[in-house]
């Protein structure tokens, strides 16, 4: 089949990486796949991308995906084949800007074959818009994210992970925290993120880091901290997970559809106290149990987060829906 992702940038994010994960592995599996973006084609950073980049496509595709609510209106108005629809969040809580909502809710009523990432992403559509759609969850690449041997840094370090802009990801609630926690504790605070900019509290930044880099910051880091108000379905918690980090992580809906009390500590969504009382509870838990938690964790990403599964069901969806 010849098929069209249409992406609203290329940029470095969590959704990006799922969009060309899924366009590599279809094009492995015999499919012409193309990729268009509406912005920019910033995608070096994800190293090998074997689908095709196209900057003006025709309009023969046998299924073409949006991927983002605008693509959602450029693919509705441009393309008349089998229409794919990829929602990988509650894309209506992203702005607050006048009227943006009701774009985006347009969209989930527009006859997409809608497929999600997240079982809670399908129970949110069918409850608030009466839209089916199919879940096809999310893997990582297994040979990349593994861990990569205990670094002794001389006090324990905390990772956290995402961009402050975004408010959604519950920066400002980790900084917080962090403040709270080095009244007690002699701490290293690491931060990786798409976005620029030293922050408060934090002693070392990694700013689009190389990719190879990052399984090792996940298994040097004593905590990797992820403090999302919201999450579709997080690949860094994952990511730490196979790497054998100790994820910390919000209770927020996508968090929880993975991470569990034998493979993460999980404090509630927002409460910043208690989530300073959880990183003192590690910084003082026997090195015995933090190993049992790390363990737990790369065996889970073992058992759930190979690609092959998923591939193979999203083509059988493309084939049938």
């Amino acid at each position: 089949m010849k098929i069209l992702y249409v992406m609203s940038g290329m940029g470095i994010c969590g959704g990006n990486r799922i969009i060309f994960e899924h366009a590599n592995r279809l094009q492995q599996r015999g499919h012409e796949v193309h990729i268009l973006s509406l912005s920019d084609y910033d995608y070096k950073w994800f190293g090998l991308l074997n689908a095709h980049i196209v900057r003006k496509p025709d309009n023969v595709y046998d299924a073409v995906f949006a991927t983002y609510w605008k693509t959602a209106y450029y693919v509705a108005k441009t393309f008349d084949t089998k229409r794919f629809y990829l929602v990988q969040g509650k894309e209506t809580f992203f702005s607050l800007e006048k009227g943006y909502k009701e774009k985006v809710e347009q969209t989930y009523k527009m006859g997409f074959n809608i497929i999600t990432i997240a079982k809670h992403l399908q129970e949110w559509l069918s409850y608030n818009y009466g839209t089916k759609s199919e879940y096809v969850g999310n893997g990582i690449d297994l040979e990349l994210f593994k861990p990569q041997g205990k670094y002794n840094y001389f006090k324990p370090v905390i990772l956290i992970e995402g961009q402050a802009q975004f408010w959604l990801k519950g920066i400002e609630d980790a900084i917080s925290a962090i403040r709270k926690v080095r009244k007690e504790f002699d701490i290293e605070v690491w931060h990786l993120t798409s976005q620029d900019g030293l922050l408060p509290e934090v002693d070392q930044l990694y700013y689009k880091p190389d990719q190879y880099l990052i399984p090792k910051l996940y298994s040097a880091a004593t905590i990797t901290l992820k403090p999302s108000i919201f999450e579709g379905s997080p690949l860094p918690h994952m990511e730490a997970m196979a790497c054998g980090g100790l994820l910390l992580c919000s209770d927020c809906d996508g968090s929880k559809e993975h991470a569990n009390n034998d493979n993460a500590i999980i404090y509630p969504a927002g409460n910043i106290d208690v989530l300073a009382e959880k990183i003192k509870r590690i910084l003082t838990m026997p090195e015995a149990v933090q190993d049992r938690i790390r363990s737990n964790a790369v065996q889970y990403a073992k058992d759930n987060f190979n690609w092959d599964d998923k591939i193979e069901r999203l083509d059988n969806l493309i084939e049938t829906m």
